[in-house]
């Protein structure tokens, strides 16, 4: 990793109990994390990029080891890094079913992940699920590799990591340093921003405090200083109520209930994924094969005749056709065996092709249920 003046680069004496907060903007070519102080820049990190997905452990450990971290604070520095499209993916889920549960939701995402977003030589991890103002479904997935790099190493140095989110999807808004020009450096400094205000972190992003989170060596140490107290005060204790006892048993049985309420409503937003993807392998199995319809119209047609126009949807379809006689395009295709109620819509007109006249005529037919059950089977 090589920075400009990494070296005299120190982080501001704090008192103990601030916080320090961290952006990072990762992409192919460079890395950049920016410390965001109030309302001004407390330091520039910047170095090599990830080329490749395997290169990406190297890159994020030298640029950890790098961070110039305040000492002798209580709370861990927090930290939030924006991926670039190289590694992440945000795009709207067209297709999705009208599901209106978020959890279902977010199960079909994670489970048919390759089915919404790009294929990649690598494992998708996907966000949750978030609806738009016209209730658009959206979501992100990431670079699966990347992602278990990250909080490894963020794990491994005491780091907050606070979420991962898609470098489009920060934030523009609030006040950004006029001396900020470079793009990347500007990108971090907006994740720095997510990271000391975590509420405004939106949906579509990977919380890392839900993966795991490392307590600190102070906080362990006041736990034990706590639960020695709790013990002491326990043993001191000349009796214990019978209400207390009676209370606590009421707990346990509360907790027990709930614990089963919710494995109910697990087991139900499982069987409405399952529902979701049989309707969507049902609306797949469904589709007729367009070059085989095609091939039979065209052998339905009278001699002469010359199909200009063709639109199918799910219940029929419409025809425009050039013949000899309207009447003979639809008796060909009265006769079909994959089309049922052809009706000539719209007026028939002459027309004048070379050295002979033929009548213009649009036909709208249905499809011939029976035929489609065949074809299922």
């Amino acid at each position: 990793m090589t920075g400009s003046q990494l070296s005299s680069v120190r982080a501001p004496r704090r008192l103990p109990w601030s916080r320090q907060t961290i952006g990072i903007s990762l992409g192919a070519a460079r890395a950049v994390a920016v410390e965001r102080g109030d309302g001004e820049v407390q330091w520039v990190l910047d170095g090599p990029g990830v080329p490749a997905s395997e290169q990406v452990t190297e890159v994020m450990h030298a640029l950890l080891d790098r961070l110039p971290l305040a000492k002798g604070l209580w709370r861990r520095p927090m930290v939030v890094v924006a991926l670039a499209r190289d590694f992440a993916q945000q795009k709207h889920l067209f297709g999705f079913p009208p599901l209106r549960d978020r959890a279902t939701a977010n199960a079909l995402v994670r489970e048919g992940a390759h089915r919404f977003f790009r294929r990649t030589a690598e494992d998708l991890v996907t966000s949750d699920v978030e609806f738009d103002e016209n209730g658009g479904p959206i979501a992100a997935a990431f670079n699966g590799e990347m992602i278990r790099v990250i909080r490894g190493a963020c794990s491994s140095r005491g780091i907050r990591l606070v979420a991962i989110v898609p470098a489009d999807s920060l934030p523009t808004d609030g006040a950004t340093p006029p001396s900020m020009v470079d793009p990347e450096i500007v990108l971090a400094w907006r994740a720095g921003a997510l990271a000391h205000d975590p509420a405004r972190v939106r949906l579509n992003a990977l919380t890392g405090d839900a993966h795991g989170r490392q307590i600190s060596p102070a906080r362990v140490r006041v736990a034990a200083l706590v639960s020695s107290v709790s013990v002491a005060l326990a043993l001191a204790a000349p009796f214990v109520s019978a209400r207390v006892v009676e209370r606590n048993a009421r707990l346990t049985h509360d907790g027990l209930r709930q614990r089963e309420a919710r494995a109910l409503a697990t087991s139900y937003e499982l069987g409405r994924v399952s529902e979701a993807l049989s309707a969507l392998a049902d609306r797949t199995s469904e589709r007729r094969s367009m070059t085989q319809l095609l091939a039979h119209l065209a052998a339905a047609l009278p001699p002469g005749s010359v199909l200009t126009h063709l639109q199918v949807d799910s219940a029929g379809g419409t025809l425009i056709a050039l013949a000899p006689s309207a009447d003979g395009v639809l008796k060909g295709i009265s006769e079909s065996t994959l089309i049922a109620m052809p009706e000539i819509v719209g007026p028939v007109t002459r027309e004048t092709t070379g050295s002979r006249e033929v009548e213009r005529v649009t036909v709208r037919f249905a499809h011939r249920m029976d035929t489609l059950a065949r074809e299922r089977q």
